[in-house]
């Protein structure tokens, strides 16, 4: 990706994680990602009453331009006024959908989104009425399809933060005694050396970014990768919004499209919270079970 890309081709290319994040950030985990036209109703219901910033507001329209585009064909156009629009197969006669700013309008005024979807898919019914082996036409594939973790760009943060925890891991392992074999079963290893050095969520927070956590953060995630079929994933945080808690912290996501998403780091304080042994296997092996 390049700054030099024309603006169209760098949202395309920045659509796979601007979705990722709204799949494991923003919406529910039950909320089926899968771009119908169900899915925009349960969209609005997620998104009702809520106060978006930005960046969810680009994510929104986003996903409403991928669900117009596998019911009525086309593709992605840049609008100068009002960036990423949606043109949809020239035979329905419609103008380019501006998705971005529909959702940017259209939320704090509690229109739903699926009035967007309505007359896209009243004129494809409509052109199939008139001609019944007529199809919408899509001009590429969908920029997104199954949004598997693999296909998402790996951030340098990421890829120096795991390079640098793995090379440590030897020495951690040595200093802090256990059955270090990325089995479930060692995170009760893992919650004894917490409990013996911190007593508190807060006292996790206060020593996120020392060895003993940071190792303990990498190792989890690592038994969850090996174990739940899940990939590490990172998303930098941005200081225009407010934190959230996948925002500038490693997570694990499972890598098929329903894939639930978890940050170890938070699943290390609610162990110290809860101080029940098993706790932190118990919750390991519920992770992406349901």
């Amino acid at each position: 990706m390049s700054a030099d890309q024309p603006p169209l081709d760098l949202f395309v290319d920045r659509l796979p994680v601007l979705l990722a994040r709204l799949r494991d950030v923003e919406l529910p985990d039950d909320f089926p990602f899968d771009f119908t036209t169900d899915s925009v109703a349960e969209l609005d219901r997620s998104t009702a009453g809520q106060r978006e910033d930005e960046a969810d507001v680009l994510a929104l329209g986003a996903y409403l331009g991928e669900v117009l585009l596998r019911i009525g064909g086309g593709g992605w156009r840049w609008d100068d006024r009002d960036g990423p629009v949606v043109a949809l197969d020239s035979r329905l006669g419609l103008e380019p959908v501006p998705v971005v700013r529909l959702v940017r309008e259209g939320l704090p005024a509690g229109r739903p989104l699926g009035a967007v979807v309505e007359p896209v898919e009243q004129g494809v019914a409509q052109q199939r009425r008139d001609e019944p082996d007529w199809r919408p036409r899509a001009e590429q594939p969908p920029a997104v399809d199954d949004l598997r973790v693999a296909d998402l760009p790996q951030p340098a943060w990421l890829t120096g933060w795991l390079d640098e925890r793995s090379a440590a891991f030897a020495g951690w392992a040595e200093q802090h005694r256990g059955s270090w074999d990325f089995s479930t079963a060692s995170l009760d290893s893992l919650e004894t050396v917490l409990l013996e050095h911190l007593d508190s969520p807060e006292a996790v927070s206060a020593a996120a970014r020392t060895p003993l956590v940071d190792g303990a953060v990498w190792y989890l995630g690592e038994v969850l990768c090996r174990t739940r079929d899940a990939r590490w994933h990172y998303f930098e945080p941005d200081p225009a919004n407010p934190p959230t808690a996948f925002a500038g912290r490693p997570h694990v996501t499972q890598d098929r499209p329903d894939g639930a998403s978890v940050v170890p780091f938070g699943l290390l304080r609610a162990a110290v919270r809860a101080r029940r042994p098993g706790e932190l296997r118990r919750r390991a092996e519920a992770f992406g079970s349901s």
